[in-house]
């Protein structure tokens, strides 16, 4: 999958879905403030992840802007010539 290697440094918080109960709105505080994604562990069930709403609509954007092979290539090549450029500055 493309986006596998661009979001690999990612890595996000998990909370057990009891635990989410309890704190819930500090949860959400951390999420919406810093922008922060938490896994939620749901005994017996699929886990879920809470995201900020601003962070979604940008990757359905970039889903959308990969969706063309042609379009995918051109901007996998800009980012690979940015990190150089960040990692030679």
């Amino acid at each position: 999958m493309i986006l596998s290697g661009i979001f690999s440094e990612i890595s996000m918080k998990e909370i057990s879905y009891i635990d989410l109960q309890k704190n819930l709105a500090s949860v959400l505080q951390r999420v919406a403030s810093d922008h922060e994604s938490v896994t939620v562990r749901r005994k017996g069930n699929r886990a879920v992840v809470l995201i900020p709403a601003d962070e979604l609509v940008g990757l359905i954007e970039t889903l959308y802007l990969l969706q063309s092979p042609k379009n995918a290539q051109r901007l996998l090549v800009a980012l690979s010539r940015v990190k150089r450029t960040l990692k030679s500055s």
